[in-house]
């Protein structure tokens, strides 16, 4: 008869903390839509917002717009700019 000594080995239970939440596309598309609004409120042209909305959609594809520091480097460490 063949010891199985690895199913008498207890089970280790090992408890990871739960992801961050991740933003979803809503709630990404929601909060550039807000800035967008205010933007106009201010005064800003239809070709402004429209070429600010498509700038601020392609920086939320890379990087986190709610962290600032990370919007600077993220700039920063583009090519041509």
């Amino acid at each position: 008869m063949v010891k199985r000594w690895f199913a008498k080995a207890p089970l280790l239970r090992v408890q990871t903390p739960p992801p961050a939440p991740l933003r979803t596309y809503q709630q990404i598309q929601g909060q550039i839509l807000i800035m967008l609004l205010e933007l106009k409120g201010q005064g800003c042209s239809e070709s402004t917002l429209k070429a600010m909305g498509r700038k601020l959609r392609g920086l939320a594809r890379n990087v986190n717009l709610q962290d600032p520091e990370a919007v600077r480097t993220y700039i920063a460490d583009q090519p041509g700019v």
